[in-house]
């Protein structure tokens, strides 16, 4: 009779070979003690090396480190299961960057409207990528990676149905290019647009929102979010987008 939490013929013996010495690892239940118990990256590796006999128990806990904090482990994750065809690995590695950044905290956010917190995370994700800690700028843009930008953008749209998205603002802002030649009065356009901007009649004037000031629901007008760093940075990221997506 087979026991899924007994050691079977594809377990691996970790430490050497002297029982003492040695950690045997008997099914699901054993790779994950095995997993808790080691701190080294090789022998965690050949514990996931092993899971690929569990089958979908043991694909799981392989794509569980697409998000372990050392990038050699989250890569030799990937590696090991980039060519399944199964539907739902696949679906985990499409959130997979070869940055090795893993998004699907951010996948979740989207899914569960949270938008603001899918926002700041969005936010910390760029911060990441251009190996800044302060507001992203108009320069740290143009050096984004496309793959993880795209992967962003994907998250974005599908979560909120096309409404908020890189994609839906850089939609807008060629739009108002169109409109406005001068390009303070496209900003000024897209700001209005997209919800922004806002007008005292009293005063006849106009200020932008700040971040706190911002509508993180779906009546929002359409590309109100991702607010990265207000308008300085949508044209910016308008032109990257355009530069990845001429590259798929």
């Amino acid at each position: 009779m087979h026991y899924q939490n007994q050691p079977q013929k594809s377990d691996v013996v970790l430490g050497g070979y002297s029982p003492n010495q040695a950690l045997v690892l008997g099914g699901i239940r054993g790779l994950r003690e095995a997993l808790y118990h080691t701190e080294t990256i090789p022998q965690r590796q050949e514990i996931l090396r092993s899971a690929l006999h569990y089958g979908r128990e043991g694909i799981e806990i392989i794509l569980e480190h697409l998000r372990f904090p050392d990038k050699n482990l989250r890569d030799f994750a990937y590696n090991l299961v980039s060519d399944r065809q199964e539907a739902y690995v696949k679906e985990k590695l499409a959130l997979f960057s070869n940055t090795g950044n893993y998004y699907l905290d951010l996948q979740k956010l989207l899914q569960a409207k949270q938008w603001r917190n899918a926002n700041l995370s969005t936010q910390t994700a760029l911060k990441k990528l251009c190996h800044v800690h302060q507001q992203i700028n108009v320069q740290n843009i143009k050096y984004l990676p496309c793959e993880d930008i795209l992967i962003i953008d994907r998250l974005w749209h599908k979560a909120s149905g096309g409404k908020f998205s890189f994609s839906a603002q850089s939609t807008i802002w060629h739009q108002c290019q169109q409109l406005r030649w001068d390009q303070n009065r496209a900003m000024a356009m897209f700001g209005d647009r997209v919800g922004w901007r806002v007008s005292n009649i009293l005063f006849n004037a106009y200020h932008w929102k700040g971040y706190d000031d911002l509508n993180f629901s779906l009546s929002a007008p359409k590309g109100h979010l991702p607010w990265i760093n207000g308008i300085f940075v949508v044209k910016a990221m308008h032109d990257r987008l355009l530069g990845c997506q001429k590259q798929e």
